[in-house]
């Protein structure tokens, strides 16, 4: 079956979905909607981030319960629901390239997700990316890796242009 193009009125309600599963914590439930539109309309590159988003804020959810359990084996549970749900944010936002090679959304969402599995190397590299594709955006998350991987040089290097890109 041929995939619509996402309406106006699809894209409001997946927009507020979305944002309700982000401000309640409730992403798997905003997921299974986003699922089941997925199946039916072909998303624009808005909702594709948002999709990708919601996958990626699952999997550290998973990957923090993860850190919390007491026993292994929910330990090893946890970390592989994580890395199931990263790895769907990854697909969604490869998919988001794929269309638009240039798509800063796709280049940071790609970096967080590596930044949040701790692949500093990956994520600095998509995140590097990202800012010079924007020209500007995405600095502070480079100052989070770099201070994730322990180079506090680098990392306030990032802030510090942050704060100067701003203008503060």
């Amino acid at each position: 079956m041929k995939k619509s193009k996402i309406g106006k009125k699809e894209k409001g309600f997946l927009l507020k979905v979305g944002r309700k599963g982000f401000s309640n914590f409730a992403y798997k439930e905003a997921l299974r909607i986003f699922e089941k539109y997925y199946k039916k309309y072909e998303f624009d590159e808005d909702i594709l981030y948002l999709f990708g988003m919601l996958y990626d804020h699952l999997g550290q959810k998973f990957r923090g319960l993860s850190q919390r359990a007491k026993s292994v084996i929910n330990k090893r549970r946890y970390l592989e629901k994580s890395n199931k749900y990263f790895e769907k944010a990854v697909e969604i936002f490869n998919l988001m390239l794929k269309k638009n090679p240039k798509s800063f959304d796709a280049l940071y969402g790609i970096g967080k997700v590596y930044r949040n599995k701790d692949n500093y190397e990956k994520a600095l590299s998509y995140s590097k990316k990202a800012y010079r594709m924007s020209k500007g955006k995405a600095v502070y998350g480079i100052g989070l890796i770099y201070e994730n991987m322990g180079d506090t040089k680098r990392a306030l290097y990032w802030y510090k242009k942050e704060l100067k890109d701003k203008g503060e």
